[in-house]
């Protein structure tokens, strides 16, 4: 999931518990005299109304791509941002990647059958697939082992970069 797209979500989801916060002191008696339009007022987004956002029901980034049947035509709010929330995180983390992860282990099957695997405890598969070894990123280590090229060395930039 992008870095971006994660923030944002994890922003929304405060929202949502901002928004049961305020229904719940409220009341139940109040709760019904609010209507749509103030709880848009209330729910805001960096300071404005969510429903202003222009947010459908949608991938973001993937407008073909809709997180529930005529999601294009769903207008984010604050009365659905929870179903948004939760179409979203199961699009990206859940339901979203069973096929591929479905994929991966059926090509996975076919070179190393993974119930092999079942011996390991899941620390000693992930020290054998990360090699378990410290990098060093000093800028010594990196002036070593780089090599420039295409008119750079390690003492100056490319003639053409020079003005």
């Amino acid at each position: 999931m992008d870095k971006d797209l994660g923030k944002v979500l994890n922003d929304f989801s405060a929202l949502i518990n901002l928004k049961k916060n305020f229904l719940n002191n409220i009341g139940s008696i109040n709760a019904m005299i609010i209507d749509d339009k103030d709880l848009n007022d209330i729910v805001l987004y960096n300071n404005l109304r969510v429903d202003l956002l222009g947010l459908y029901f949608n991938i973001p980034g993937y407008c073909d791509v809709e997180l529930k049947p005529d999601g294009l035509n769903t207008l984010l709010d604050a009365n659905n941002i929870n179903e948004y929330v939760n179409l979203a995180f199961d699009s990206f983390c859940g339901s979203g990647v069973q096929e591929i992860i479905e994929e991966f282990t059926n090509g996975f099957n076919c070179v190393f059958p993974i119930t092999h695997l079942r011996c390991f405890t899941s620390k000693e598969i992930e020290d054998i697939l990360s090699n378990n070894h410290e990098e060093d990123w000093t800028y010594e280590t990196l002036s070593e082992y780089i090599i420039p090229n295409h008119g750079y060395n390690k003492f100056r930039y490319a003639s053409s970069c020079l003005i």
